[in-house]
């Protein structure tokens, strides 16, 4: 299909910006409005075909200026959806070749510039789309995939799509970027998400996945998502339940482990994380989310041991940049820990490089409850 070029090159080096005139209708990052070079094909109206044929095949903006004329708003777009727009399976190998796209898997492709600008978690939830629009199968996303689509908190996982199928898995449900588990599961433990580009994926509940995921995870990987999954309203009992009616079948033991140890208080990946180190480290355990008034408000310490006044803080990177600009959200914490000490509260912090060096955490929090406890004694006995 030929694609005539009608603009003058002042005007084809801004046609970017006039596709995106109306406020709020982009969907695109910057990188896709960068003005068209037009030094390849000079002030001429002719089609791309004619101008790819010239320079001995398209280059990398006009495949780029096609591919943004029509991509649709969903981001990940299947061959046969591109087709129906005009982008053959010729010009998406093109582009992948020229990096204007992404293939993510067979038959899904996504813009580069868009893949590259996105977070890790975006890219499990664009792998997952992909799976949906251009794989085969009769199943339900599972594991860690229906954690993902159920937005909890995952650490340390890989990246595979995890379909449950009711039938053995064939060469067309099983692929490289797919691990497919075969079981036939209750009606009661599938349910429907609105998930990447407004797609509806069948999912196991929050229950069944947490329970999937504490089967086959490690402590702390399980751990993170089933705290989360508490936090979110998720039913231990119901957990319990799918535990038992389970009984003897592979990894069910390491789950019923799992439960016991969650808490639905924990509020991010590295509080789990620390709340489970602490249990090893033969200490009495602090209270979780601890709540303290000081004269600038109520305050949470994410752990306390209220006897002594020490409060032990998670200070991984992802707890500021979440919730609001670095400078203003730095701010707020220097002055709550002022208010703390104020009152005569002792801190103690954990960073995510303390996970890798338990040992050397142990020894600094004992050290700090040592004098918490010197300082508190002293204290009181002033009074």
């Amino acid at each position: 299909m030929q694609v005539l070029i009608q603009e003058t090159p002042t005007e084809l080096a801004h046609a970017s910006d006039r596709r995106c005139a109306s406020p709020g209708a982009c969907i695109w990052p910057p990188q896709w409005h960068k003005h068209i070079s037009t030094s390849t094909f000079g002030p001429c109206m002719r089609s791309l075909d004619a101008c790819s044929s010239q320079t001995g095949g398209m280059d990398r903006d006009l495949l780029k200026m096609k591919a943004l004329d029509v991509w649709p708003s969903s981001l990940v777009a299947t061959t046969a959806q591109l087709a129906d727009l005009g982008l053959s399976t010729a010009f998406l190998a093109a582009a992948v070749r020229n990096n204007v796209l992404v293939r993510i898997r067979r038959g899904a492709y996504i813009p580069l510039d868009v893949w590259r600008d996105s977070l890790p978690d975006q890219r499990d939830l664009f792998r997952i789309q992909a799976h949906l629009l251009a794989a085969r199968h009769g199943g339900t996303y599972s594991h860690v995939t229906a954690a993902r689509l159920h937005g909890l908190h995952t650490w340390g996982v890989s990246s595979e799509v995890h379909v449950t199928l009711d039938f053995s898995w064939t060469r067309s449900s099983q692929s490289r970027d797919t691990l497919a588990h075969t079981l036939k599961l209750d009606p009661d433990q599938v349910t429907w998400i609105e998930g990447p580009g407004g797609n509806l994926f069948p999912v196991t509940t929050l229950e069944r996945t947490v329970v999937d995921c504490a089967r086959t995870l490690n402590l702390h990987q399980a751990a993170v998502i089933g705290d989360h999954a508490l936090h979110r309203g998720a039913s231990l009992t119901g957990m319990r339940e799918l535990v038992h009616a389970h009984a003897g079948k592979r990894g069910i033991k390491k789950a019923g482990r799992v439960l016991s140890l969650l808490d639905g208080r924990s509020e991010s990946p590295g509080e789990t994380r620390t709340r489970l180190l602490l249990g090893t480290f033969g200490i009495p355990m602090p209270e979780p989310q601890f709540r303290v008034s000081t004269r600038h408000g109520d305050h949470r310490l994410d752990f306390a041991w209220k006897d002594i006044m020490l409060a032990l803080e998670f200070d991984g990177r992802i707890k500021y940049f979440d919730y609001g600009p670095t400078d203003q959200v730095l701010l707020e914490e220097r002055k709550r820990e002022n208010a703390l000490t104020e009152i005569h509260w002792n801190f103690c912090r954990v960073y995510w490089p303390d996970f890798s060096d338990p040992e050397g955490l142990k020894a600094r929090l004992i050290n700090a409850m040592k004098l918490a406890s010197a300082r508190t004694a002293a204290l009181q006995q002033a009074r």
